[in-house]
This record gives structure tokens, C-alpha cells and sequence, in this order.
């Protein structure tokens, strides 16, 4: 018996998992399968990307130039392909490569995730451990942010967090992302240093 799927598969949503599990032989045996399959029972169409890209790092060998600007440029089109990107930010501090996928997501306004069930602080904000970039594509609203960030594996499966709202089609941020659009609409018009003023005021 196949088992259940929040979405029938002409309906799945893609999401881009970013994580560094790959590296390590016992992590990409043991870790990342699990989370593919939480995502999978939710309904999600996984872009895994040491599997997508045939990333053997088993060995340890250097790749080419070549091959790591193809690979490059395959996972940045991966990130542009899906709807959703989870982070998997464990680690102090956590994988470089999947901040910068995330910092992609986030100008493309993708929905993003995070998991990390690593309880170590890595910045001087109180409600989110890691570097404060990683906000730039998640909700300001500190309920609302909880509802993005995961902190087992498991808790990927919570049907009330939204992950599994967004697979039910639910509309979870960015709505939009209207601060996102004004520096961009603003970019275009000339007026940016305004927007900057603006938003230094408000943090104030």
C-alpha cells in the first residue's frame, strides 16, 4: 500500500532542501533520508541536491573547476525551480553554502523553512540562533516565525506548522513580501537611500 500524501503528485509542491549532510558519509546514510521522507509524506516533491546533481563525496577527491561550476550553477537553477526551500542550519556556525542558498530564496521570494535541533547560539538575538541574515526570507512576527522553524525532524510532520499548511496549499510568507518589493521597486525608481532611511527609522 503507497502510503498517504497530503497531494496527489500532479499537485505536489517542490521544495529545495539546502543542508551540508551530504558531506558526511554516516549523515547522508542515517540523517537525510529521514528528512527527504518527512518531506515526501507531507506531499512535497524533494529536490535533494547531492542526489540530483550526483555529487559523490564519498572519496574525498578534488573535483575539476569544471565540475564544481556546473554543480554550481545546477543547484542555483534547482533553488530558482522550486516553490520552497528548507534550511537545515545546524552547526556553529551553520554550512556557508546553504546560507547562500538561502539568501538566493529569499530575493526570489521562495517560502522558506528552517531546521535546526542544534541547541548552541550562534547570535545575540533571543529568538533566532543563527546568523540574522537567515531572517531576510522568514516571517518578522515571532508566532508566526515559530511556525516556520522546525526543531526535530519529526516536528516536520506537525500538520498545525507550515510546512504541512503550505503542501495543503495554504498561503504561508512571504505574502508577497511586501518590504522585499519596495527596496526592489524602490532599486528601480532611484529612490533606494529613502527606503534605507525608512527602514533604519523603523528598527530604531
Amino acid at each position: 500500500m503507497r502510503e498517504h500524501t497530503v497531494l496527489e503528485k500532479n499537485q505536489r509542491k517542490t521544495i529545495y532542501l539546502a543542508s551540508n549532510l551530504g558531506f558526511s558519509k554516516s549523515q547522508k546514510d542515517l540523517i537525510l533520508p529521514k528528512i527527504v521522507k518527512n518531506l515526501e509524506k507531507l506531499g512535497y516533491e524533494v529536490i535533494e541536491p547531492f542526489a540530483a546533481n550526483n555529487q559523490d563525496v564519498d572519496t574525498g577527491a578534488a573535483m575539476s573547476l569544471e565540475m564544481a561550476h556546473r554543480i554550481s550553477l545546477k543547484d542555483t537553477l534547482d533553488v530558482v525551480k522550486a516553490s520552497a526551500i528548507l534550511l537545515f542550519l545546524n552547526g556553529e556556525p551553520p554550512d556557508v553554502g546553504v546560507y547562500a542558498e538561502g539568501g538566493m530564496a529569499a530575493v526570489l521570494r521562495k517560502k522558506t523553512f528552517v531546521l535546526r535541533d542544534d541547541f548552541r547560539l550562534c547570535t545575540d538575538c533571543e529568538d533566532f540562533p543563527v546568523n540574522l541574515m537567515a531572517l531576510s526570507g522568514l516571517p518578522k512576527e515571532k508566532k508566526e516565525l515559530s511556525r516556520h522553524f522546525y526543531t526535530t525532524i519529526e516536528e516536520l510532520l506537525n500538520p498545525k506548522k507550515a510546512l504541512a499548511g503550505y503542501a495543503r496549499g495554504e498561503d504561508v510568507y512571504p505574502y508577497g513580501n511586501e518590504e522585499l518589493d519596495r527596496l526592489a521597486e524602490a532599486y528601480k525608481q532611484g529612490t533606494i537611500n529613502k527606503i534605507k532611511k525608512d527602514i533604519q527609522t523603523d528598527l530604531v
